[in-house]
């Protein structure tokens, strides 16, 4: 994501369509970002995001958590 500008390039724009992915609250979204723990950015002061990274992102996640409770 590190070169693309155009917001053309994303399927899930605003922090509200990322939420609703998500399920979590717009505000939480924001906070991700501005903390930069979700691969999403910023473009124009609209947060973007790609579905196919975040769901990858997401199973990373879950493994991560998942890791420590495995016998």
């Amino acid at each position: 994501m590190a070169g693309d500008k155009s917001i053309l390039t994303y399927d899930l724009v605003g922090a509200a369509a990322i939420a609703k992915e998500l399920g979590f609250t717009r505000g939480k979204i924001y906070t991700l970002v501005k903390d930069k723990q979700i691969p999403a950015r910023r473009i124009g002061g609209v947060i973007c995001a790609r579905r196919s990274v975040l769901q990858a992102w997401t199973e990373e996640e879950e493994q991560k958590a998942c890791a420590g409770t495995a016998p």
